[in-house]
């Protein structure tokens, strides 16, 4: 009996076959296994005719065939090797990109060790110039102050020598080399 409301659900199915229909899915009417359609089935294909989609026509059997369980999990089962596959390739990709970034940031710090060594060597050898300098200027400091005493000390040695007067024993015939009779110093 028809009625006067209509059902809302169909509205729904109207705009869910359209979009399936122009994402081009394939679209497939299932009949009674004699091939006859139900009241609500028959407002379904009018529309499809008047939208003009592509279809498909298959009885119940003929569809429970194609889509019994164990051709769902054989589909299912290659849908699942294909997006497993699918998933592997995205994370050896996501996994080679990760591992050229690791080494990029490995060169990078590496190059910013090699040249903080560098730096740090320019410093050592700039530093060891300077220690080198210093000990220079401090061991000509050290050698002209030794040069200076040993002219004082020479020069006090030759003062004593120049100004000192030979002391020889009473009576005795020995002379200092070199040193006239007259320098002898007599006792008192």
């Amino acid at each position: 009996q028809e009625q006067s409301f209509g059902c809302m659900w169909y509205v729904k199915w109207m705009l869910k076959t359209e979009y399936a229909a122009n994402r081009k899915c394939k679209l497939i009417v299932v009949t009674k296994i004699d091939g006859s359609l139900g009241r609500s089935q028959e407002g379904e294909v009018r529309f499809l005719y008047q939208s003009g989609f592509a279809h498909d026509t298959i009885d119940i059997l003929e569809f429970a065939k194609r889509h019994s369980p164990v051709q769902i999990a054989k589909a299912l089962q290659r849908q699942e090797l294909k997006d497993m596959r699918q998933k592997q390739i995205k994370e050896l990709r996501m996994f080679q990109e990760e591992e050229k970034e690791r080494r990029q940031q490995q060169k990078e710090q590496l190059r910013k060790h090699q040249l903080e060594e560098e730096a740090l060597k320019a410093k050592y050898a700039w530093v060891q110039r300077q220690l080198r300098a210093e000990q220079e200027e401090l061991h000509q400091k050290h050698a002209e102050e030794r040069r200076k005493q040993q002219e004082v000390q020479e020069s006090e040695v030759h003062q004593q020598r120049s100004y000192r007067p030979v002391k020889m024993p009473v009576g005795s015939k020995i002379r200092p080399s070199g040193l006239p009779r007259r320098w002898r110093v007599r006792p008192s």
